[in-house]
């Protein structure tokens, strides 16, 4: 059984490159030499530059010279862990419309203004 120091970091940066950014950092802890490869920081202001390019540029706070590991990984799920809030939110709406009363009547009702 080969274990994840047979194959080449430059294979394992290719991955990562063509991740999604949480998933990188999910396998990143998965064993210390993928540890040390994957929370590169050239790896990271890689990732950034893919996903720039994928939902275009948007604003980071800091110059990506100047940001740490943490704030790379940060700025690059951004876009990732919005979808997931955006994701989450959906599926909350279509649980209240199960819940909420539906009108069975064939005239609409109509609300009163206040007045």
């Amino acid at each position: 059984m080969s274990s994840t120091t047979d194959l080449p970091t430059e294979l394992w940066t290719k991955i990562a490159l063509d991740s999604d950014p949480l998933d990188v950092v999910f396998l990143s802890q998965t064993c210390s030499s993928l540890h040390a490869t994957l929370t590169d920081r050239a790896v990271w202001k890689a990732i950034l530059g893919n996903v720039m390019r994928k939902y275009g540029d948007f604003i980071v706070s800091y110059s990506i010279d100047d940001m740490t590991v943490e704030a790379l990984q940060k700025a690059a799920s951004g876009p990732y862990r919005w979808r997931a809030l955006l994701d989450q939110s959906a599926t909350l709406d279509q649980e209240t419309a199960q819940i909420l009363p539906i009108q069975t009547d064939d005239k609409p009702k109509m609300a009163r203004c206040p007045g």
